[in-house]
């Protein structure tokens, strides 16, 4: 089949400048922030591409835009050096069943999203059987920039071997690649696109039975089974010590299906002194944000989801000591969230393996919660925030990357 051509169309200017009959585009996401990064991304190609089809891995997210998941995203989704040992067999095996599956459905283009230590495996081992089987590369483009501004620069010159295009989610780092010759573009985060300052708290609240004048904590624990196992704990002991100086606020806690009977089974091994819900769902998650004051939440793509919906927050993260013996050797930068990271100061208070206790959390979140002069400076910063993650045009982030993609079929047809 060797791919598709991708044709000029004759439309109107101010329409998709190139069509295809049927474009197919395998797609791969191996965590719940790239299955969001997906689904957008989907919804774009498909406004460019009507009759687009889509395979590859992907989670509910993009199953409901039309991805024909090889298997259950899940079984990618793993943290650490220390936690991916043990499934090290099961993934390496999945990179080899998907690059198995790129090379003989031929799509036009493979799409990898984030989790760069499965996605970069599945690119080689893909370059490896093409030579192998001579047959001409497969356009390959990565969405979502690997941290070499942060640690393991090297990592900078290994991809530009394989990969065909990067699209990055901030502005700084293209230049990171186009030193070592890979085609970089910058589009913005389709975190943007969430509508994550449009959730609706009267909803919330009447849904669940919610006082209208309780203050609500939302806290976001991770979307790993590894991060919720590490951080809950300390994360409801910190909310135990915090009703002692709080007399009323109640907790919501949004979480991912897979993960709920889990957090409910650690809910009731932990008592407490303070009412918790727990909600699953993208669109009840943007209500939980709506309805709190401030939130707890571990490091992640949750911090950007957090300063999109202008909710003050505490970050906190915790892995295994040897991860953490391993990262520190290597990371170049003072910060872990993307806020500070994005604004190159301390912003938003960050409490990170030993310092992840539930005593200085208990201290953060009271602070926050009492003074309305941090959450309005948070606030303040949080507009910078999305400055800076936003494209040059006025276009949807999603969108624009999706024009790139189009791009890149059409120069190789």
């Amino acid at each position: 089949m060797g791919g598709r051509k991708i044709k000029k169309s004759i439309s109107t200017p101010s329409t998709s400048t190139f069509s295809s009959p049927s474009p197919l585009f395998c797609i791969i996401a191996g965590e719940p922030s790239g299955d969001l990064l997906g689904c957008f991304l989907m919804r774009a190609l498909k406004q460019i591409f009507p009759d687009v089809q889509f395979e590859g891995v992907g989670g509910p997210l993009m199953c409901e835009e039309g991805m024909k998941s090889l298997f259950p995203m899940e079984e990618l989704t793993v943290m650490g050096v220390m936690e991916v040992l043990p499934k090290a067999f099961n993934v390496l095996r999945k990179v080899k069943e998907v690059a198995r599956y790129v090379l003989q459905t031929e799509p036009d283009a493979l799409i990898t999203i984030d989790a760069p230590a499965f996605s970069f495996r599945v690119g080689r081992a893909l370059r490896t059987l093409e030579k192998t089987k001579k047959k001409p590369p497969l356009p390959h483009i990565h969405y979502g920039a690997p941290t070499v501004w942060a640690w393991r620069p090297k990592r900078a010159e290994k991809i530009s071997k394989f990969l065909t295009h990067l699209l990055t989610l901030f502005d700084f780092e293209p230049p990171y690649f186009l030193k070592e010759g890979l085609p970089t573009t910058f589009v913005g985060h389709p975190i943007l696109e969430g509508g994550y300052d449009q959730g609706d708290a009267q909803r919330m609240r009447e849904g669940y039975s919610i006082p209208k004048t309780l203050p609500l904590i939302c806290v976001l624990p991770g979307s790993r089974v590894g991060e919720v196992l590490k951080l809950l704990p300390v994360f409801l002991e910190t909310f135990q010590k915090l009703s002692l100086k709080i007399p009323e606020f109640g907790v919501v806690l949004p979480t991912l299906p897979f993960l709920k009977p889990l957090i409910e089974k650690i809910l009731q091994k932990t008592p407490g002194n303070f009412p918790i819900w727990v909600i699953a769902g993208e669109n009840t998650k943007k209500d939980a944000f709506a309805a709190a004051q401030i939130a707890l939440a571990a490091s992640g793509t949750v911090a950007l989801e957090l300063a999109a919906a202008n909710v003050p927050m505490v970050i906190s993260y915790k892995t295994s000591w040897f991860t953490a013996f391993i990262v520190r050797r290597l990371i170049k930068i003072p910060y872990v969230s993307m806020p500070n990271i994005l604004l190159k100061k301390h912003v938003v208070p960050e409490f990170i393996q030993e310092t992840c206790q539930s005593d200085l959390l208990c201290a953060a979140l009271e602070n926050l919660f009492k003074n309305k002069k941090l959450q309005k400076e948070q606030k303040e910063a949080f507009k910078l925030v999305r400055q800076k993650i936003s494209p040059s045009s006025s276009k949807n982030p999603s969108l624009v990357a999706a024009e790139v993609i189009r791009d890149c079929l059409e120069n190789r047809s």
